[in-house]
């Protein structure tokens, strides 16, 4: 258990952009903070689908935890900002290993995973594929669950004519590496290529943090506002119920909080830091 920190005794982080490169050679920004007296555990943080490391909840979430003494790496990965997608999510894990290899080099003894909606199916694919020993626990924000089934509640028909039409492109090598729309209702229209589609979003993808929810056994955080219309707070209500292999799981529903914690930031930040605090 680590001693808590009051946020005005740390002082204020100083705030570094960084480069990192993946072991595939794909380069990534991020922005570390370095408290004046850090914690040995370091915090990972990345971001939900056509977001960056400067997107909230992630930037504001780094920001309250560094405040209050813990290194953060807020990571944009291969597929950040919006709108055009030709990355594959398998490569999310070089992306991850990359920035806990990072906070190591800098001094955090382990890494806590902070995954904020489909950077939640990254955190949670991650640590279950690679068993990094470096992971000290895993927090999941607005878990984005199964992303098939995501796109289609999103974008309805047209979404389930063009998932099907990239599956077929993908299987007859037909233009499987050229831009498609991709519409997601209220999320609007996004370019991506077939392969990626079926990556990310195809019915046997791997982004689905409930695939690897029962094999998650470190000490697992999920936190969800009961007011999401993007994500339903069942897809974390769920996980935490096949995490059974998590010693310590916890499941947090912020009462009024929408998909992006607008409006809650500070709750958020109280909710995560004092739950990683109170860890043995």
């Amino acid at each position: 258990m680590e001693t808590a920190r009051v946020a005005a005794n740390a002082g204020p982080p100083d705030a570094e952009t960084v480069v990192l490169t993946a072991t595939d050679g794909v380069q990534l920004n991020g922005l570390y903070r370095a408290p004046n007296d850090p914690l040995p555990v370091g915090v990972l943080l990345i971001h939900g689908f056509g977001g960056t490391y400067q997107s909230p909840p992630v930037d504001n979430l780094a920001d309250a935890l560094a405040a209050n003494g813990r290194p953060t790496l807020a990571l944009n990965t291969r597929d950040y900002g919006c709108c055009v997608y030709r990355d594959l999510f398998e490569d999310s894990i070089l992306d991850l290993a990359a920035g806990v290899q990072y906070l190591q080099s800098t001094g955090a003894t382990s890494v806590v995973l902070v995954g904020y909606s489909l950077g939640a199916n990254k955190v949670a694919y991650y640590y279950t594929q690679t068993r990094d020993p470096a992971v000290h626990s895993m927090v999941l924000l607005a878990s984005a669950g199964n992303t098939n089934q995501g796109a289609l509640e999103l974008g309805g028909e047209r979404a389930r004519l063009t998932l099907a039409e990239a599956a077929r492109r993908v299987q007859d090598n037909d233009r499987a590496s050229d831009l498609m729309p991709i519409p997601l209702g209220r999320l609007a229209a996004y370019l991506a290529t077939p392969t990626s589609v079926m990556s990310y979003a195809g019915p046997d993808s791997a982004s689905d943090h409930l695939k690897w929810a029962d094999q998650i056994d470190v000490p697992l955080l999920l936190v969800h506002g009961s007011a999401d219309q993007i994500v339903s707070p069942e897809q974390s209500t769920h996980a935490i119920a096949l995490a059974s292999q998590s010693h310590g799981s916890e499941l947090v529903i912020l009462e009024g909080a929408d998909h992006g914690f607008s409006g809650y930031e500070r709750s958020l930040a109280e909710t995560v830091e004092s739950w990683i605090t109170f860890l043995p």
